[in-house]
């Protein structure tokens, strides 16, 4: 392979359909439709971005928010394709090397050591960047939910915030899967979990603690279940998670009408 392009290393990247078990093409671009879909409200699920949103000094705001949200958003969504697409081209020969280091070794082969430096930067605090607003989001969610009379205690949260922070070093060095896959893992874990909540609270509707605890665990489950059974290639596993988990609501709905 001489002059490597995209089209003979993998015919699908060029291709509206995506590559999954479904013998019929349009049927499964339908179902990779559907899924992604329900990726799309997974975002509501995820604390470290609504905080951001809800820092916003007027609900007035909230249209400028959009605007600045989604312009940077649709341009790094380009640049990360572009990126993916272009250490396809530049690094074909690269057979067994982890995916996730294609930015830095492409920035590597191409570029000055000044701007590969810059690059490595910009990885690293984009990682610590997310990290640590989960991680104070999962710790002040156990002060303020799980312990409410500790609210204000200054060391009780420090305590709270090193805690998560050990234990999701453990998980990242116990656990052999990708940083990709433990992310992707997180991201539904949130967007099944709370997505739901957030979507019915949206709509004016109401629910018991109870409730809201028992469509938590039904949009988790309903997602790691679709995902053992290995599902997730034909349709995304957080549309099954939200959909299950807004179950709960209606079916409470519908047997108090009854």
């Amino acid at each position: 392979m001489n002059n490597p392009n995209l089209k003979t290393i993998s015919p699908n990247y060029f291709s509206i359909y995506p590559a999954n078990e479904i013998d019929n093409k349009n049927l499964g671009l339908a179902c990779f439709l559907f899924g992604w879909f329900f990726g799309g409200f997974g975002i509501i699920g995820q604390p470290h971005i609504m905080t951001s949103f809800m820092a916003m000094n007027k609900p007035e705001s909230i249209n400028k928010i959009r605007i600045y949200y989604y312009s940077w958003y649709i341009v790094f969504f380009l640049l990360t394709i572009g990126v993916g697409l272009a250490s396809r081209i530049l690094l074909p020969y690269y057979q067994g090397f982890d995916p996730e280091l294609a930015l830095p070794t492409l920035s590597q082969n191409i570029l000055p050591e000044i701007l590969v430096g810059f690059v490595l930067a910009g990885l690293f605090s984009a990682t610590m960047s997310t990290a640590d607003s989960q991680i104070i989001c999962c710790a002040g969610a156990i002060t303020n939910d799980l312990m409410p009379s500790k609210r204000n205690n200054y060391m009780v949260a420090k305590k709270a915030t090193i805690v998560v922070a050990i234990f999701a070093m453990i998980i990242s060095v116990v656990d052999s899967q990708s940083v990709f896959s433990l992310v992707m893992l997180g991201w539904l874990a949130l967007a099944c979990s709370y997505s739901p909540l957030i979507i019915i609270y949206c709509f004016g509707g109401k629910m018991s603690e109870k409730l809201a605890l028992i469509s938590m665990i039904t949009g988790f489950s309903s997602m790691m279940i679709w995902r053992y059974l290995g599902f997730g290639s034909i349709v995304y596993e957080a549309a099954p998670g939200i959909i299950f988990g807004l179950m709960p609501y209606f079916l409470n709905n519908i047997k108090s009408h009854l």
